[in-house]
């Protein structure tokens, strides 16, 4: 008979207190929000751009996130940073951008190219520059504070660096080829900081084929991170850390997804969470 391990490793459990709002999404319509086109095509058409003109919430409204989601890959997107007038587009006016360029599919993706560049009155300098894959609605952020600048791509963090450009405005560019975009946001630099984990301890069922947890559910309206680190074992065989996400107002059934992982002589998942 095979002996099994079966093993447990609750790393973080979190929960966030307010609500994060986005202070103006999806650009499309000229006259319709506080945007300013730019360009002889109207946004997102080639060569154009679209620069928010309202003030950004928060602390300091230079700090902020600008958000695109891709409809499909396609095309080239820009996030504009620190714009110093509401009428740059690609190439003109002093800015900071972070330009994805959608490649040609491969592999059950798209590698594409991910560059920051930094324009002064239109004369570019490249900062920095990383690959990346993009699928069908992968998202892109991009969130400056004070000198910092950091890219996020499908959740992951892409690239980290400092920015010369420590004011301006946030927008949207598209380069010479149009991109298909879904929902496009930007809003302040989020600062809220986590509530500290709650001292209760983790009630675990742990079977050969299952692993069970109960905690605790505070009162939030914020996307709560339940655990992380959930790991099982056979035979010194481990199966990859997994990252569980769910709202603790949301149905038990809702908050948090059944995750099964196979391996040599493994097949361990989560069931029974409430």
């Amino acid at each position: 008979m095979i002996r099994r391990l079966l093993f447990l490793a609750v790393t973080s459990v979190s929960f966030l207190s307010a609500q994060y709002a986005y202070d103006a999404i999806n650009p499309y319509y000229p006259g319709y929000g506080p945007w300013q086109w730019n360009g002889a095509n109207q946004f997102p058409g080639a060569d154009s751009s679209v620069i928010y003109t309202g003030t950004i919430s928060g602390a300091n409204p230079n700090d902020y996130e600008v958000f695109s989601q891709l409809a499909w890959p396609a095309g080239n997107l820009i996030h504009f940073l620190r714009a110093n007038s509401l009428t740059v587009q690609p190439g003109a006016g002093s800015y900071i951008s972070v330009e994805l360029d959608v490649g040609t599919p491969s592999g059950g993706g798209y590698p594409s190219q991910l560059t920051v560049s930094q324009s002064i009155n239109g004369t570019i300098t490249t900062l920095a520059n990383t690959s990346v894959v993009v699928t069908f609605e992968s998202t892109f952020r991009s969130v400056v504070w004070g000198t910092n600048l950091r890219v996020i791509a499908d959740g992951k963090d892409v690239l980290d660096l400092t920015t010369p450009l420590t004011t301006g405005s946030p927008g949207f560019g598209a380069g010479s080829v149009q991109p298909n975009l879904g929902s496009l946001r930007v809003g302040h630099h989020d600062t809220v900081a986590p509530m500290s984990i709650p001292a209760e301890p983790v009630a675990s069922s742990l079977l050969p084929n299952s692993v069970s947890l109960k905690w605790p559910i505070r009162s939030t309206t914020r996307t709560e991170l339940a655990c992380s680190g959930i790991r099982s074992a056979e035979t010194g065989s481990f199966s990859e850390t997994w990252l569980m996400f769910g709202l603790a107002t949301a149905p038990s059934s809702q908050r948090l997804r059944t995750l099964t992982r196979s391996g040599p002589r493994i097949n361990t998942g989560m069931s029974g969470l409430r």
